[in-house]
Order: structure tokens, then sequence, then C-alpha cells
């Protein structure tokens, strides 16, 4: 198995954020396409971290409605 690249685990984990969130807030997940930038954004300086830490991360950040 070839070892992900930074960017691999943070596109993973959006896309793991948005799955997790739109079952949170109970909307569509085509509606939360605007989120991915904000968390692409907020999230790529701790992109060295694992996967699941990130979702946390991004999940928090949702949560904080920043």
């Amino acid at each position: 198995m070839p070892k992900r690249t930074p960017e691999d685990r943070l596109a993973a984990a959006v896309d793991r954020i948005l799955r997790t969130w739109s079952l949170i807030k109970m909307v569509p997940e085509h509606q939360l396409a605007t989120l991915r930038p904000l968390l692409v954004k907020q999230l790529s300086e701790w992109q060295h971290l694992h996967e699941d830490d990130l979702v946390i991360l991004g999940l928090k950040f949702l949560h904080q409605g920043k």
C-alpha cells in the first residue's frame, strides 16, 4: 500500500468531515459543498496530523460556527 501524502490525508479528512456534518445537521451533503474550501484552508496548516485528528479538528471548527 503506497504511503498517502499529506494532501491525500487532508482530502480524505474533509470528505469524512462533510459526510459526518451532513448527518449531524440533517442536510444533504451537496448543500455542504461551500464548506469544503473553508475546511481545506483551516486544516491545511495541520495536514501533518493523522486523518482522524484532522476530522476531529474539522468537526470542532464547524461546531464553533467559524
